[in-house]
């Protein structure tokens, strides 16, 4: 059989544990999925793009049963849980369908018998997600994620521990902390557990390995949460909090429980209180109502905040949400020019910084090897994530994936550094 995973790292854990499920049910896996007699694909259903991606996904795959390459088509995740009964109407080729996160129904539609639920891994074998919560409470305007994955359900701290312990022992040498909001973790239980509380407990267990923390919201970032980034040396200095605004009004209708003055007093004070910090955030443009002037008091403090990272995406309808029932709603035109516009001064602003970096000394965890470049490594140094950030290119004959590597910034190139061997 062959499994595709579709969508973020929340669905990547998911995918990892259905493919450990299948493998002790006795399946056998296979890269190609021309290969397999049975393809699995995990869907995501969070916007507009992404549930276009998995319908293009899904009638490629049903082409392979059309050609008889494939027999079965097992389809599972978040687009299954957001529209069901729409899915089996205009999706026939498909041979069963699955909801989120249930490895054992994903199974069982393979004809096999469930034998318990182990985790494997794919992707870079020195990184691993470490999924600590799951579901959402905040119910921001524009988010689907309660209705695709309910309400907090955050892991016992106990069982979170003896994961990142399995992680470690596997030679994870980076462990990225997720959920859809990271610092609500422990809101909904009654042991006291929080996020500032479980990261001593993480780095205890981890060694040297990075941990680094995801998909924070700037509502529930603590004063504990911060002097842990200070406490902690394997904990990265790298805050990702995606925003979605800075304009008051637009984070209203959002939804967001926070204030711009709020998240410019976040941002100073984590600025001051940890240094070296990088700076993570996402933008949402063209929200409902969102007028020219309130995009422009975004693109201002943009340019004078000056992030390291940004992401944007525009405003999408999604079914369901209170969002949807907005009025006054922008084109698509002004939202991809906003959009365009957003991103432009961001480009600027991370060559600025980058380019501040030549000369620094750094540690890198090498990534793999540089396609077409011989004596050359993916690396990355704390301050860039795997995937959604830019990359090192280490040029050092001697450096081994998975392994760390103390390095020298030399050059900037867009969102990427280049860097060498640092030598005494």
């Amino acid at each position: 059989m062959h499994l595709v995973s579709l969508g973020c790292a929340k669905n990547q854990v998911d995918s990892e544990k259905m493919l450990g499920a299948l493998v002790q049910a006795g399946a056998l896996i296979c890269e190609d999925p021309r290969d397999a007699d049975t393809v699995v694909i995990n869907t995501c259903g969070f916007i507009a793009s992404a549930k276009e991606e998995s319908v293009n996904t899904i009638l490629a795959a049903a082409k392979l049963k059309d050609e008889g390459t494939c027999q079965r088509l097992i389809v599972a995740g978040c687009l299954v849980a957001r529209h069901p009964d729409e899915l089996a109407v205009e999706l026939p080729e498909v041979d069963a369908f699955t909801g989120v996160g249930d490895a054992e129904a994903v199974v069982r539609a393979c004809g096999l018998r469930p034998r318990g639920c182990a985790r494997l891994r794919f992707g870079l074998p020195h990184v691993a997600f470490l999924r600590i919560a799951d579901g959402c409470d905040n119910r921001c305007a524009y988010c689907a994620i309660p209705l695709i994955r309910g309400s907090l359900r955050s892991e016992p701290p106990r069982a979170v521990v003896a994961e990142a312990s399995r992680l470690a022992g596997q030679g994870a040498r980076e462990i990225i902390i997720i959920a859809q909001d990271t610092t609500s973790y422990g809101r909904d239980r009654k042991d006291g557990a929080s996020l500032a509380r479980l990261l001593p407990r993480l780095a205890a267990v981890t060694g040297k390995a990075w941990l680094r923390l995801m998909y924070t919201h700037p509502a529930h970032f603590s004063d504990d949460l911060i002097s842990a980034y200070q406490d902690l040396p394997t904990l990265c200095r790298y805050v990702d909090v995606p925003l979605q605004h800075l304009s008051d009004p637009i984070l209203k209708r959002m939804g967001r429980r926070v204030t711009q003055k709020q998240c410019l007093d976040l941002i100073d004070k984590l600025r001051a209180r940890v240094p070296g910090l990088v700076l993570r955030t996402t933008f949402l443009v063209g929200f409902p109502g969102e007028t020219a002037s309130q995009f422009n008091e975004l693109l201002r403090l943009v340019e004078r905040i000056e992030f390291d990272h940004l992401g944007a995406f525009t405003y999408s309808v999604e079914e369901g949400t209170a969002a949807a029932r907005l009025p006054r709603r922008v084109s698509q035109k002004e939202k991809d020019r906003r959009y365009a516009e957003l991103m432009a001064a961001q480009q600027e602003i991370a060559a600025r910084r980058n380019a501040a970096r030549m000369g620094q000394r750094c540690m890198l965890l090498v990534d793999s090897p540089a396609p077409g470049r011989k004596g050359a490594f993916i690396s990355r140094f704390y301050g860039q994530a795997p995937d959604v950030d830019g990359v090192t290119l280490l040029r050092a004959a001697n450096a081994k994936p998975g392994r760390f590597f103390d390095a020298v910034i030399t050059a900037a190139q867009g969102y990427d550094l280049v860097a060498r061997p640092w030598k005494r």
